[in-house]
């Protein structure tokens, strides 16, 4: 498959490089209007035509899908653009602020036939797969809480680390939806609040601490911050029959009345970002990818606007209320509400 990038960040550099090391795809073009963006792209791939507007690039090369990882304020409009042109499009979460655009982008797809894809590849992560994996098959018994920290390092003169709310976007959307793919359920309600310290370069909201309950009455606590240097992450999730943790890159299990923790084996890695891309060339044609794709565009676009409206109201936030209002193409089954206080 022929990709055409659109956006040129840290994340979009990310997939660039990614797209490179696997066989199965071929990147034919690049647009960024920021002059760093064509400088690194002659240092990665001198020849890729490159281009400061998608609409030359759609008319100048041919391509099967267009990979847009810019600002979410301008996601839904470059997608639209190459769904008008006859691409399929993959969309790093969150695609917008707001889900009523990315419910204008899937009515599009629809009517397009062409498929949409969310290139979340936080949830592949080897650690998180293994973690996910022991919760389904009880090690813990049912799940009570969980919590996460963390830091992640991000360059602060990126686009997505200088816009409000800039943790959500630059990692918060991904590392939830990736926790919520651990506990096996939907999330339901948020309770937010965003900040930034004093020091860092950052702009208004690198550091998210939020309340997030799922299904069944499970509550996460997450606390996410954007740091120069040296990031770190810690999971705990605990529940009847005991307790699992992992700093990133090993799982520990201790079961209760335990006096320790036990290291469980090292997963072997897969890259996440190949495995999407794997999964992405394997469906790209079937109505199943654009329903299971669109539908993960939307989930993430729900929690970063439900989490901005809890911080921004000072309220709790029904994120099924947000999502009730938004009809989801191939998709008629309507979610509840959770009654949380919006």
């Amino acid at each position: 498959m022929k990709i055409v990038h659109v956006g040129l960040g840290a994340k979009g550099r990310r997939w660039f490089e990614a797209v490179a090391r696997f066989s199965g795809a071929q990147s034919v073009g690049a647009v960024d209007s920021e002059p760093a963006a064509r400088i690194w792209i002659n240092e990665q791939s001198p020849r890729l035509p490159f281009f400061e507007r998608l609409d030359d690039a759609l008319r100048d090369v041919r391509a099967d899908l267009a990979l847009v990882a810019g600002e979410p304020a301008t996601q839904v409009e470059a997608a639209s653009q190459a769904l008008r042109a006859g691409l399929g499009v993959i969309v790093v979460p969150p695609a917008a602020t707001e889900v009523s655009g990315v419910r204008n982008l899937l009515m599009l797809a629809e009517e397009t036939s062409r498929p949409v894809f969310s290139a979340s590849s936080g949830k592949l992560r080897s650690v998180y797969a293994q973690l996910g994996g022991l919760v389904r098959k009880g090690w813990i018994g049912s799940v009570a809480h969980a919590s996460m920290i963390s830091r992640s390092t991000y360059p602060a003169d990126d686009r997505l680390a200088q816009l409000e709310y800039s943790q959500l976007f630059a990692q918060g959307a991904e590392e939830l939806e990736a926790i919520g793919m651990i506990l096996g359920g939907k999330p339901q309600s948020v309770i937010s609040r965003s900040e930034t310290p004093a020091w860092g370069g950052y702009r208004n909201g690198s550091t998210t601490e939020l309340f997030l309950e799922f299904e069944g009455q499970v509550h996460l606590h997450y606390q996410g911050r954007l740091v120069p240097e040296f990031g770190e992450e810690e999971i705990w999730i605990e529940g009847h029959k005991g307790t699992l943790w992992t700093d990133g890159l090993r799982v520990w299990w201790r079961k209760r009345g335990w006096p320790r923790f036990l290291p469980l084996p090292k997963p072997r890695y897969h890259a996440p970002e190949l495995t999407v891309l794997g999964l992405l060339k394997n469906q790209m044609q079937t109505s199943r990818a654009l329903q299971n794709g669109g539908n993960g565009v939307l989930s993430a676009v729900a929690l970063v606007e439900s989490a901005i409206r809890s911080d921004r109201n000072r309220c709790a936030v029904s994120i099924n209320e947000i999502l009730d209002a938004t009809a989801i193409p191939e998709n008629p089954t309507s979610l509840r509400a959770s009654g949380a206080t919006s």
